[in-house]
Formats: structure tokens, C-alpha cells, sequence
């Protein structure tokens, strides 16, 4: 129940007929406590939503973020601040290679 109407849009005008459907809804987990972290991950936008939501923006304070993508850091950005590490690709190998890369280049440049 997230996702955007371009694809069927795109498809539609090119005379596909596209059907509208919910494959699966995402479930917000609460958890009693945050870990201590130096970095963060986000997959998606949903997962931007729901850990502002628990934990709010200030938690990121001094953390590495990093982010799947660009959709996913437009969220970021409309909750709190733009992610400091973007994925080249929306994958996460892309991504974790991505942060590896800007953690290597922080150590160098000191």
C-alpha cells in the first residue's frame, strides 16, 4: 500500500492494462529499546517513516546515514536531514559498498 502510481501509469499509457492490488502491507514493530549504533541503514521510505516515528529525528544526530536510494532519501530529507551516504544503485550490495567506500575515504582524508 506504498507504492507510488508511476509504474502503472507508464504502463497505461503505453496501452498495458494494469490492475491495481496490494501485495502485502508493511506492519510498523515497536521495540523496547534502540542498540547503540554508529551507522544506519535505510532501505526504504517506510523504513525511514516508522524509525522517525519510534525513535525521532534527534537520535540521528552524529550518525552515519545511509540510504538505499534517492526515493528513500527524500524521505529522509522530509523528516529530518539528507542521508550522508547514498547507494550508487537501489541494492543493498550497491549501498553497503557505497558506505564501505565513504568510511575508507574519511579514514584517508582524516
Amino acid at each position: 500500500d506504498k507504492a507510488g502510481p508511476d509504474l502503472a501509469e507508464a504502463l497505461r499509457a503505453e496501452g498495458a492494462e494494469v490492475d491495481d492490488c496490494i501485495l502485502y502491507q508493511n506492519e510498523q514493530i515497536n521495540y523496547d529499546e534502540l542498540p547503540a549504533f554508529d551507522a544506519v541503514f535505510f532501505a526504504s521510505a517506510s523504513a525511514v517513516e516508522s524509525f522517525i516515528d519510534q525513535w525521532g529525528p534527534s537520535v540521528l544526530d552524529g550518525k552515519t546515514i545511509l540510504s538505499i536510494g534517492k526515493p528513500t532519501d527524500r524521505v529522509l530529507k522530509d523528516k529530518c536531514r539528507c542521508a550522508d551516504v547514498i547507494g550508487r544503485e537501489a541494492t543493498v550490495e550497491s549501498a553497503i559498498k557505497t558506505l564501505a567506500e565513504y568510511c575508507v575515504s574519511n579514514q584517508i582524508s582524516g
